[in-house]
């Protein structure tokens, strides 16, 4: 088996190599390989290698389908979608993901990708993640330049499916049709987490970095700790420590819940706030109290 996962593997990378896809009818091969391989175990290394062909082909191709039609391209579009991710201070503005829900053209419905990348310049305009959205933009198809080692802006996009970009305009102003009070997802969470711990933070100059480090959202980092993160090689931290953060204090709290809960005595001897602060507290609320009978 460790052979077929490596011929998949190497099928998959030879998708990658390739300057177009290849033709979804070289899945046929499937069908004689597959019964040449009940037979003759060595059939299983050709079997695998064109499943994985055929499996990066059709999800590559799935993608490639959800681009902007070319005849919309840069002509101001009324769109309606949900903000997916918590958005992002760009170098003028802010950026943001939208779930595009219907996109309407000189009053007649279009097409759009199902996920595109906006960019905004009114500072007055605040999007959370979760609202719901009525705004007017003009997308393009995504591109990026091609510089030997550099940054390979069109692939990023790809890989976070995003298959269009472009900015609001203010010709029509944005208008809110719903603020997500249902089921607003991890990502409204985590915003409203950063809210949170910034305004207890407000006047120190380390709040983003805690923020970033707690729930991955580094809006509030500044270009001198950005460049100090990359000097250091401490740049993954934020990425990787919010997760591994949130889970531990998740499960340190209910740990810790479900102790000081579980004797029964404790909750009459010291209330949950107090307890909190792990340590003594000699407050008269915190006191025990005689049970009323």
């Amino acid at each position: 088996m460790r052979i077929a996962a490596l011929a998949f593997l190497g099928g998959i990378l030879l998708v990658q190599q390739l300057p177009a896809l290849p033709s979804p009818w070289w899945s046929l091969l499937l069908i004689p390989l597959l019964g040449i391989s009940l037979r003759r175990p060595w059939a299983l290394f050709p079997l695998f290698f064109v499943a994985g062909v055929a499996w990066a082909g059709f999800r590559a191709g799935l993608i490639l389908h959800d681009d902007l039609p070319r005849a919309i391209e840069g002509r101001n579009i009324l769109v309606e979608g949900r903000v997916v991710d918590i958005p992002q201070h760009a170098e003028f503005g802010q950026r943001f993901e939208l779930e595009a829900a219907r996109a309407t053209l000189d009053g007649r419905a279009v097409r759009v990708p199902a996920r595109i990348l906006l960019n905004n310049r009114d500072f007055s305009f605040q999007p959370r993640a979760g609202e719901t959205w009525r705004l007017l933009v003009r997308l393009s198809r995504p591109h990026g330049y091609q510089n030997p080692g550099g940054f390979d802006y069109e692939a990023y996009l790809f890989r976070h499916r995003l298959r269009a970009k472009g900015y609001v305009r203010d010709e029509i102003a944005p208008q809110r049709l719903d603020t997500g009070s249902g089921w607003v997802g991890i990502d409204r969470l985590r915003q409203d987490l950063g809210d949170r711990i910034r305004a207890q933070l407000r006047d120190n100059e380390y709040a983003g970095i805690l923020v970033a480090l707690v729930n991955g959202d580094s809006r509030g980092l500044n270009a001198e700790q950005w460049r100090v993160l990359r000097r250091t090689g401490t740049l993954h931290l934020i990425a990787i420590s919010g997760l591994h953060i949130s889970l531990i204090a998740g499960i340190v709290f209910f740990i810790a819940r479900w102790l000081w809960a579980w004797p029964g005595f404790t909750v009459l001897a010291c209330r949950r706030r107090c307890s909190a602060r792990c340590v003594p507290c000699s407050r008269p609320a915190c006191t025990p109290r005689s049970p009323v009978l």
